[in-house]
């Protein structure tokens, strides 16, 4: 059961690490150990086939743990933030396992403002509780939970996002092919597109189906936009961007079908909240490339260096009241937002973007492409923390530093190898000024990790 409760969240496999029984004791912990037995609680659900029970048992839990729950249903992440910090509650929890496969499920969870909720700051303590009382029975409260109507809500959802995208401007008609990937993007897109008659959208799986039947709805895979890369090309599309399955993330390819990493879509999307607010701070974090740094340098902003993982990053967000951030897993978050991540945001900035620009998308990035990175990397180990120090020792006469993980700058070249959070790998990320140093230095440090 330990193993369900991760860095930042709470997941596992359905039936074989999760169940309703375990939801139950995560819902009475969370009352016990987060919430203080008292307070109002929004849950809300993504579409998966085990979502709608293991939220009815959570909120079971929550309810006997002596909180007032509100059910909003079926929400994305970041609806489930918006709703926690328009609708003066006190914490949230989202129920979702966001881009894994059909066959796990979880928990993330907030306190009022949609503050995160780690490992570290008290998903250690709900675990404690959970191993503590494993006789304690599910069972159904005398206390019933508040249902919201969720049409209402959606409505209301999309007419917040309308401040950062209004309906009354004169726009450029742009065509985008939007990939959701079967996951929650789906329950809002068709509202949202609808808003907007000189958006013309090319539909990519946007029914709900926690089966995942195309393909895994996570963007980040290069594997998971070949259909978007298809799409664009095939349409001439201006754009196309593919949702992860709770929409907290997002993955764009060009007009020429070409995958834009995450690391330079924070830079491009930095740029405009730049030349609007100088001075102002932007995360990004410690795996994306030198150019995210340099640009937001040249733009007269502060960039602040991120450990990876969104409650990191919406910590150091709150903590120097950045306006911006980005990922480079994909995650973009924005003050406008609570400091949280929405995918939805990240497309509506990108239309801003385009909007006020003669140039497609593909040539307001060139500029960015200036290094050589390997990408991410993932290295099964079986101690990932005596390769870190093994390295660092290597490395010794560089510039280091352990924020997150071990980071070597050297001349010309630098990488960051940690331990992942979410699974037993190690992942490594390198960029060097040209390929050779790049191709060199990764068959140095492959041979050592091996």
């Amino acid at each position: 059961m330990a193993g369900i409760f991760k860095a930042y969240d709470i997941r596992g496999v359905y039936n074989e690490e999760i169940n309703e029984d375990i939801a139950y004791l995560i819902g009475l912990g969370l009352a016990n150990k987060i919430y203080n037995n008292k307070g109002k609680i929004g849950v809300s659900r993504d579409m998966r086939s085990h979502s709608p029970s293991l939220s009815t048992s959570l909120i079971n839990g929550l309810l006997e743990g002596g909180c007032e729950v509100v059910d909003f249903g079926l929400m994305a992440t970041p609806m489930n933030y918006w709703a926690n910090a328009t609708n003066s509650l006190d914490g949230s929890v989202m129920v979702t396992a966001s881009h894994n496969p059909a066959k796990y499920n979880g928990f993330k969870v907030s306190l009022k403002g949609a503050v995160p909720i780690d490992y570290d700051t008290g998903l250690n303590q709900v675990e404690n509780f959970v191993n503590e009382n494993k006789n304690l029975k599910n069972k159904n409260s005398l206390k019933q939970a508040i249902i919201r109507d969720s049409k209402k809500d959606l409505t209301e959802y999309l007419n917040f996002c309308e401040k950062f995208l209004p309906t009354n401007k004169n726009y450029k008609p742009l065509k985008i092919a939007i990939d959701a990937g079967n996951g929650m993007a789906g329950y809002f897109l068709k509202e949202f597109c609808a808003k907007y008659p000189w958006i013309e959208t090319i539909e990519l799986y946007w029914d709900l189906d926690g089966n995942f039947p195309n393909h895994e709805a996570d963007p980040i895979k290069a594997k998971n936009l070949a259909d978007l890369q298809k799409a664009v090309v095939e349409n001439n599309c201006d754009f196309g961007l593919g949702f992860d399955g709770d929409a907290d993330r997002a993955g764009f390819v060009d007009e020429k079908g070409n995958i834009i990493s995450s690391d330079l879509m924070t830079a491009f999307i930095a740029q405009k909240y730049l030349k609007e607010n100088k001075g102002a701070g932007i995360i990004y974090d410690l795996r994306s490339s030198s150019i995210v740094e340099e640009v937001i340098k040249n733009n007269g902003g502060r960039p602040l260096r991120s450990r990876v993982g969104h409650s990191f990053v919406k910590r150091l967000m709150r903590k120097e009241n950045a306006i911006f951030g980005g990922e480079l897993s994909g995650h973009y978050y924005f003050a406008e937002c609570f400091s949280t991540d929405s995918a939805l945001m990240a497309l509506i900035q990108v239309i801003n973007i385009l909007q006020e620009s003669s140039l497609p998308l593909s040539q307001g990035i060139t500029g960015f492409r200036k290094y050589y990175p390997t990408g991410e990397l993932s290295f099964k180990v079986q101690d990932a923390q005596a390769i870190i120090e093994k390295l660092g020792i290597s490395y010794s006469q560089y510039k280091t530093d352990y924020l997150d993980g071990l980071t070597v700058n050297a001349d010309g070249w630098w990488f960051n190898l940690r331990a992942s959070n979410t699974e037993p790998l190690l992942r490594l990320n390198l960029e060097a000024k040209d390929e050779k140093i790049r191709n060199t230095k990764l068959e140095e440090i492959k041979a050592q990790i091996s």
